[in-house]
């Protein structure tokens, strides 16, 4: 729309110079009558849209170069000056609106004119006609150039847009998942034996008071669960500005609200990771955490994050029961097996990095997480 606006200024630009010069010159009537058409035209391409569609802009061309001819022809004079400064403005509305071949077009159409009629002027014209059609040339190039990479951001923020919304709506069943296999799960039972208590407060009081007793210590679990689901939460929505100081204070906080010796270990300079990156590399650290808390019984985790070379190595390691399979598995075998952490795979594949779970059950195990930069 903002070519089309200012091809057509240029149009109407163009006509008021025609309509000027046909009348300083005295120019025959002929002349005075096309020029006063042609600015009554250019009003109308610059106030109606419809005259501004692909059909409109085509018949518009048309008309510009037959203008142009026009006043070369019989306002002009052989006036050199005039019949390339005319001839700018029609190089001008070409190179905003159209293509290389429609420059081709009135270039030869032009120089096929002035070499057939010879109109006053034209012979010593030829070379600045030459000249301006190839730095038009050259521009229209340019141009070019630059609408493809705008369309190519263009697409590229669509996909990213995209590839947000997906993430976003991935993040939503991730949590739902979780809240379905944890708290709600847990809410469900504790509804069931709450209802088994009160049956047996009626008929065995004694057995009603030690029932209590497990039902409390169930609920200081659920409660320590519920806060570790919340910390889960609150890291789609926090951004840490550095990644060493966030990964210090989640393994502090992990250790503190569960009670497992947890140690990290860094290396590299953190501060240049992109918070996006930081946001990921926090969540999955976080979801590790969580998976050895709530399935491997374990007592000590060690986890540690290494620059190299364009990428962040994550590992998570643990003293726990390991998973119910041995061996070591890439990303690709966990997939094609349906095995490992469903969660951090996801993210793993979404960032294209790579994982290696090792399990060795009774023993203990190890996430290695491998994530570009």
């Amino acid at each position: 729309m903002l070519w089309r606006r200012s091809s057509a200024i240029t149009r109407v630009l163009f006509a008021l110079g025609m309509v000027a010069l046909a009348s300083v010159h005295d120019s025959p009537m002929l002349a005075k009558v096309a020029a006063s058409i042609y600015l009554v035209f250019s009003a109308a391409v610059l106030l109606l849209r419809f005259l501004q569609r692909p059909a409109g802009t085509m018949t518009a061309l048309v008309l510009d170069t037959a203008a142009y001819l026009v006043s070369v022809t019989l306002i002009a004079n052989g006036n050199l000056w005039i019949i390339l400064h005319q001839f700018c403005f029609l190089a001008l509305t070409v190179l905003l609106l159209h293509h290389w071949q429609q420059l081709l077009a009135v270039f030869g159409t032009s120089i096929a004119f002035f070499l057939l009629i010879s109109p006053p002027g034209a012979r010593e014209a030829l070379p600045g006609l030459v000249v301006t059609s190839l730095v038009a040339a050259f521009a229209l190039w340019q141009k070019q150039v630059i609408e493809d990479r705008l369309f190519q951001m263009s697409r590229q923020a669509v996909m990213y847009r995209s590839s947000a919304e997906n993430v976003r709506f991935q993040e939503r069943a991730r949590i739902a998942d979780d809240f379905h296999d944890g708290p709600l799960q847990m809410f469900m039972s504790l509804t069931v034996r709450l209802e088994v208590l009160r049956r047996m407060m009626e008929k065995k009081p004694e057995m009603a008071l030690s029932e209590l007793q497990q039902l409390q210590e169930v609920w200081k679990k659920q409660v320590s669960e519920a806060r570790e689901f919340i910390h889960t939460i609150r890291a789609a929505t926090t951004v840490e500005e550095n990644l060493a100081s966030a990964l210090e204070r989640l393994v502090d906080l992990f250790e503190k609200d569960n009670g497992i010796t947890t140690s990290l270990k860094v290396q590299g300079n953190m501060s240049t990771v992109e918070s996006d990156l930081t946001s990921e590399v926090l969540q999955m650290t976080r979801e590790a955490l969580h998976n050895v808390w709530k399935h491997a019984k374990a007592t000590e985790i060690h986890v540690s994050l290494e620059q190299g070379d364009h990428e962040l190595l994550l590992t998570v390691e643990d003293n726990g029961q390991g998973f119910p399979f041995a061996g070591s598995y890439t990303l690709g075998e966990l997939d094609l097996l349906r095995l490992g952490p469903v969660s951090i795979k996801r993210r793993v594949n979404a960032l294209q990095g790579g994982l290696i779970l090792e399990s060795k059950p009774g023993k203990g195990s190890s996430v290695r997480i491998r994530i570009p930069q």
